[in-house]
C-alpha cells in the first residue's frame, strides 16, 4: 500500500531500540492506515519489530488537527483538554493525575517521542479541577486566616477594655480611700476644737469662782 502510494507515511520520531512513533494516512477511505501497517494479527509490524531488536513502535493516524493529532500522539494516554499557541508550537495539556505517568513515558520518552512527532513543544498540566481544588483550599485559608486576625483584634480590645476599665475602677477606690482619710481628718480636727472650747469655758468658770472667793 505504501509503495503504490494508497498509504503515506507521514512522520518517524525514533528513539533507537527503545521506542518510534510512526505517523500514517490512508488516500483511500476504504483502507484503515493503521490496521494496513500493523497487518493480521500483527504479523507486519512484528515482523519490523524483530528486525529493530524488539524495538517498540506505536502507529497512529495522521491529520490536520493539531490538538487532535497530538492526542492521538500520547495514546495510550487519555487527556482532558489541549491549548495551542500555534505561533510558538507550544502545546499545555490538561489532564488527571493518573494519566500524567502515562503521558510522560519511562523516562519521559512518550512525551519526546510525541513532540518531535507533531512538532510542538507539549508541556503537562494537572487537571483543572484540581487546580480549583487547591484554589478553594487556598480561599478557606485565606478566610480562616482572616477570621483568626479578626477574633485577635476582638480578643485584644477586649484586653484593653478590660485594662481601661480596672484602672477606672483603681482610681475610683484610690479617690474614694483619699476622701475617706479627709473626712477622718477633719471629724478629728473637730473633736480637737471642740475640746480646746471646752477647756476654755472651764478656765474662765474657775477664773469667776476664784474671784468670788477673793471677794
Amino acid at each position: 500500500e505504501i509503495y503504490d502510494g494508497i498509504l503515506e507515511i507521514k512522520g518517524i520520531a525514533r528513539d533507537p531500540g527503545e521506542r518510534a512513533k510512526i505517523a500514517v494516512l490512508s488516500n483511500d477511505d476504504k483502507i484503515d492506515a493503521v490496521g494496513a501497517c500493523v497487518g493480521m494479527k500483527g504479523m507486519r509490524i512484528h515482523s519490523i519489530v524483530r528486525e529493530l531488536s524488539n524495538e517498540n513502535i506505536d502507529v497512529v493516524n495522521f491529520t490536520q488537527d493539531d490538538a487532535l493529532y497530538i492526542a492521538r500522539s500520547l495514546s495510550p494516554a487519555k487527556l482532558q483538554d489541549i491549548y495551542l499557541d500555534k505561533e510558538n508550537r507550544v502545546a499545555n495539556i490538561y489532564a488527571n493525575e493518573d494519566q500524567v505517568s502515562l503521558i510522560i513515558g519511562k523516562n519521559g520518552q512518550n512525551i519526546k517521542l510525541a513532540s518531535k512527532l507533531t512538532g510542538y513543544q507539549i508541556d503537562v498540566i494537572r487537571d483543572k479541577e484540581d487546580e480549583k481544588d487547591e484554589d478553594e483550599e487556598d480561599d478557606n485559608d485565606t478566610d480562616n486566616d482572616t477570621d483568626n486576625d479578626t477574633e485577635n483584634e476582638s480578643d485584644e480590645d477586649t484586653e484593653n477594655e478590660s485594662d481601661g476599665d480596672t484602672e477606672n475602677e483603681t482610681k475610683d477606690d484610690t479617690e474614694e480611700e483619699e476622701n475617706e482619710v479627709e473626712s477622718e481628718e477633719d471629724e478629728e480636727s473637730e473633736e480637737e476644737e471642740k475640746d480646746e472650747n471646752e477647756e476654755a469655758q472651764e478656765d474662765s468658770k474657775k477664773e469667776d469662782s476664784d474671784k468670788e472667793d477673793k471677794k
